[in-house]
């Protein structure tokens, strides 16, 4: 599995365009964070795509959004950090050429 996903994200994207896109998703699909006044919890998300074709790459050209920002943060790499005050679900939504998982 680790050489499948070394592979994905050697692929070039510059050449999809939003009609070659099947699908998207972000892995992991579910995580549970402890975080503690001490400590926040900190996951990195990765999105990935599969083309028409049923081609899957790792995607590098990401917009990352969470949907309840009073439980952290998420940075243009994925990596999302729990805020140590709050506790909460939220979303983390990858948008990539007009679709987003």
């Amino acid at each position: 599995m680790i050489a499948f996903i070394i592979l994905l994200s050697c692929n070039k994207q510059e050449g999809i365009s939003p009609e070659d896109i099947a699908s998207i998703w972000v892995e992991p699909e579910i995580v549970e964070l402890i975080t503690t006044t001490e400590s926040a919890g900190v996951q990195d998300f990765e999105a990935y795509v599969e083309l028409k074709t049923g081609e899957e790459y790792a995607l590098d050209l990401v917009s990352w959004e969470i949907s309840n920002l009073s439980s952290g943060t998420i940075n243009s790499d994925g990596e999302f950090s729990a805020v140590q005050t709050n506790g909460g679900v939220t979303e983390i939504i990858a948008k990539h050429l007009g679709h987003e998982a």
